[in-house]
């Protein structure tokens, strides 16, 4: 016989958290969502592994049980060995049959973003008809962020040695991407951005020229 579901709530509502000073804000926008629909609300957290003692995580352990008990919510705590942190949030989802998700501004910058990926899209790719809500935090900035140009739409032609780059929309030859240069220069010096078998590929560029197609 198949597995019966008659038991499971029509709406489930599932508040990823990590360090920092935003779980609250977070478990308290994902109580207010199960409260308006009489909804178990289940708080998670996973946590890269480490066999040393670690005070600080101990404290916020202690905080968030605290808040998990405060807000009617169960705690778990998930500890992380090998897999993408995206799966593990997918896989919680799956099991507590969960129906929405309420998750922080990823603590990735845009350029983070942009070389690795965004974790909300990752989790969207392993879970349909579920809900995700995201919720602004404070984070801090990398020095990065102020290192590179917007980023405008490019092109990698080949060459005798390496590839050029060049801004001509024209040519069908070309390699499409993103560049982003570096604000300290006047010539073609920084990052180019392309998508290679669905994956972000990152190029430095230096004088506008790039002598491999990966690094």
């Amino acid at each position: 016989m198949g597995k019966s579901f008659e038991n499971v709530p029509s709406e489930c509502i599932l508040v990823c958290i990590s360090y920092g000073p935003n779980a609250e804000r977070l478990i308290r926008r994902g109580w207010r969502i199960a409260q308006s629909l009489t909804a178990p609300l289940y708080i998670l957290s996973v946590c890269s592994v480490n066999h040393e003692v670690d005070t600080k995580r101990e404290d916020h352990e202690k905080e968030w049980k605290k808040l998990a008990k405060q807000y009617n919510g169960s705690l778990m705590i998930v500890e992380n060995k090998s897999k993408k942190v995206s799966e593990i949030i997918a896989n919680v989802a799956r099991e507590k049959h969960v129906s929405q998700i309420v998750i922080g501004q990823s603590p990735r910058t845009r350029w983070e973003e942009i070389l690795r990926g965004s974790i909300i899209n990752e989790i969207l790719n392993q879970i349909e008809f579920i809900d995700v809500h995201i919720v602004s935090v404070q984070r801090e900035l990398p020095q990065m962020e102020d290192e590179f140009e917007k980023g405008v739409r490019a092109y990698l032609i080949k060459e005798d040695e390496g590839y050029s780059i060049t801004y001509n929309s024209n040519l069908s030859c070309g390699i499409e991407g993103m560049f982003f240069r570096d604000i300290h220069t006047d010539f073609d010096n920084g990052l180019f951005i392309r998508h290679k078998d669905h994956k972000k590929v990152t190029l430095r560029v230096h004088n506008g020229t790039i002598d491999e197609l990966e690094e």
